[in-house]
């Protein structure tokens, strides 16, 4: 290629303005650092993908970008986590007027998120209370997103810490039956994990090495590094 040319290409890719960029360009890669656990290049993408749903006035762009930030910071700052994440509930709710649904599976995310942080406080009847609440949002507008699997598996971890292994198994069952019908790849490795871990228990060894293998297979193929440790947890263990 001509020289001229290739400067020019660059003269256009640098006079690209960052708002001419797409919100949802930036939380899609950020989404996918995440689920490799790439934790401080996700919140870079989530935080640039807001900077720009601001200058545009995008108000669901606005509410989104904090909801994944809540969702990519609640691990090493329970404080901000539940501060994205409020104030992502009060975007959400800008939107009633005009984009309802959107707005009220955008607040079930929200709770689902919340909900997560109080069990990691301690607070489970809190976090049962939120996670029943989204969910029956959920069921009702018939999403099809990530967010039933995220529930019922919330749901069956905090009646788990309570003792309650009969909710506990149902409630990670259906978390499981969801995810397969979705193909969900992020999730699912968890939820074969724990299925597992139930076999185990109840004595089906082969099933449960059976379920922890797809666990690892499914984890190696997206890359997922939490995932694959929880894997060669549950095989180190069986």
């Amino acid at each position: 290629m001509n020289n001229k040319y290739i400067i020019l290409a660059v003269f256009i890719f640098f006079a690209i303005p960052l708002s001419a960029q797409s919100t949802n360009e930036f939380i899609a890669k950020g989404w996918n650092e995440l689920v490799k656990d790439n934790d401080i290049n996700a919140l870079k993408l989530f935080n640039e993908a807001y900077l720009i749903a601001q200058k545009k006035n995008d108000t669901k762009g606005k509410a989104e970008s904090l909801l994944k930030l809540g969702i990519a910071s609640y691990g090493s700052s329970i404080s901000n986590g539940m501060d994205y994440a409020t104030k992502a509930v009060k975007e959400y709710e800008k939107l009633e007027g005009t984009q309802t649904k959107i707005a009220r599976l955008g607040r079930c995310n929200c709770l689902i998120l919340i909900a997560t942080i109080k069990a990691r406080e301690g607070k489970l009847l809190e976090s049962i209370a939120l996670s029943k609440e989204a969910l029956e949002t959920c069921i009702a507008l018939n999403d099809t997103s990530s967010s039933i699997g995220l529930c019922t598996n919330l749901l069956g971890t905090v009646y788990n810490k309570l003792g309650r292994l009969d909710s506990a198994d149902y409630y990670f069952a259906q978390a499981l039956k969801n995810r397969i019908a979705r193909n969900d790849v992020t999730y699912l490795p968890l939820s074969f994990v724990k299925a597992g871990d139930i076999e185990l228990r109840k004595g089906n060894n082969e099933i449960s090495l059976l379920y922890f293998t797809k666990a690892l297979d499914i984890s190696d193929s997206t890359q997922n590094r939490q995932s694959q440790i929880s894997s060669y947890l549950a095989l180190s263990k069986w």
